[in-house]
């Protein structure tokens, strides 16, 4: 079972189905509120349980893209490569003793 740090403010999707619960719990407005089926609850807390592992599943996901997009090259340092990279065959094929003619 992983572990999970339970937080309903962590995650927005999670806060809503909390508030969602704790309506239902309450009752309507003026009215007294009555105790939920046990089973009821069970579920409350499932739905509850699932919606923060996706939620984990998510933020996780966000994070590891994150850190691809930081190490990734900017558009200006692959130009660079490559430039760098023409430069080299240019300078081998003149080194066979062909001219390049650059414009």
């Amino acid at each position: 079972m992983p572990e999970l740090f339970f937080d309903v403010t962590g995650a927005p999707e999670v806060e809503a189905l909390a508030i969602q619960f704790c309506e239902e719990i309450a009752g309507p407005l003026g009215a007294p509120c009555s105790s939920p089926d046990p089973v009821r609850l069970l579920e409350m807390a499932e739905e509850l349980f699932e919606a923060a592992l996706e939620a984990k599943a998510k933020n996780a996901a966000w994070q590891a893209l994150r850190h691809a997009m930081a190490r990734a090259m900017t558009y200006e340092e692959i130009g660079d490569y490559w430039l760098k990279r023409a430069d080299a065959v240019l300078a081998a094929i003149m080194a066979q003793g062909f001219v390049v003619i650059r414009q």
